[in-house]
């Protein structure tokens, strides 16, 4: 932000998803995280206000247009890009070690806002010791041109901290739902 861009954080459905939001808008400023509106108009009714409670802004996963003026006017966006939106839009990379359809947003947001990409961790200490949050170092160079490359490298940066915490991970998010041509279903029915 000192360089005049805004900053992508880049982090993964964590169960801490939404105390560390609310932690992180306490230590940066213009934080404006992505989300996807839910199908529950109830559940959406409450998660936007409160969300908003302690974020700059909000941005709904579709509105790219939005998010790109926020990097422009140096917003911090965060998002977790570690979903399954079926083929469109993604490309198949590897996630804890499974060929995972894994979207190619982070790398066109980059590309067109030039703002840094930072891996962004939250993590629930044990017993009531409280939370940690961390951000890494820019992922660089990023984007390299190849998104089957740059999907890999979002997904290890979001892999590093799964296997340091696995069961703070949102599992229940089935992200190998989407499969290759030709692999089996790896949630057997």
């Amino acid at each position: 932000q000192e360089q005049g861009k805004g900053v992508l954080l880049i982090g993964g459905h964590y169960t801490t998803l939404e105390i560390s939001g609310r932690l992180l808008s306490f230590h940066c400023d213009r934080v404006q995280p992505i989300y996807k509106r839910a199908h529950n108009p109830l559940f959406n009714a409450v998660m936007v206000p409160s969300r908003l409670r302690h974020c700059d802004d909000l941005h709904i996963n579709s509105d790219m247009r939005g998010i790109l003026r926020a990097l422009k006017r140096g917003g911090v966006v965060w998002y977790a890009p570690d979903q399954d939106f079926g083929r469109e839009r993604s490309v198949f990379a590897p996630f804890m070690g499974v060929p995972t359809a894994s979207l190619t947003a982070t790398s066109g947001l980059a590309r067109l806002s030039g703002a840094p990409v930072l891996p962004f961790y939250s993590e629930r200490l044990p017993g009531t010791q409280g939370f940690v949050l961390r951000i890494g170092a820019p992922i660089e160079p990023f984007p390299s041109g190849d998104e089957v490359e740059d999907a890999t490298r979002i997904n290890e940066t979001i892999e590093s901290q799964v296997r340091r915490a696995p069961e703070q991970y949102l599992w229940v998010h089935k992200r190998f739902k989407t499969r290759p041509p030709g692999k089996p279903d790896v949630y057997r029915k």
